[in-house]
């Protein structure tokens, strides 16, 4: 058994895994951002005024989905630690939005199960071998 082998036979994770999960969550966060501004951005633009409030409950499931599926699928270490900050920061930054903008209560509790839901399925997703 090689010297960075556990128990089980797999390798351990070095520095450079490290690194590499740290850029992946990096990466998983900017492309989730990216989504969901694209997804609110499209909804300002049809001037959706009657579904205002859950425009952005609905951006997050698939943005977090893609973005944590991405992180885990290129870090290959530290999914459900990578999967766990992806989501944390997403809530704190829908939290500030929340905080800027007047929404009812229900909204930022629909928020935060998106995200749950969405990380738990993109972290789910990414486990897999193939999609399909």
């Amino acid at each position: 058994m090689p010297d960075d082998a556990n128990s089980q036979g797999t390798r351990r994770p070095n520095a450079l895994d490290y690194l590499r999960s740290i850029i992946a969550m990096l990466v998983g966060l900017v492309v989730t951002k990216m989504i969901v501004l694209a997804i609110e951005g499209g909804s300002h633009a049809m001037h959706v005024r009657d579904y205002a409030f859950i425009v952005p409950v609905a951006a997050y499931v698939p943005a977090t989905v893609v973005g944590v599926a991405m992180a885990v699928r290129m870090a290959q270490h530290h999914a459900v630690a990578i999967t766990v900050s992806i989501v944390l920061v997403l809530l704190l930054l829908a939290r500030a939005d929340l905080a800027v903008r007047p929404d009812p209560m229900w909204s930022a509790i629909a928020t935060a199960r998106a995200l749950a839901a969405g990380g738990w399925i993109g972290w789910a997703l990414s486990r897999r071998k193939t999609l399909f």
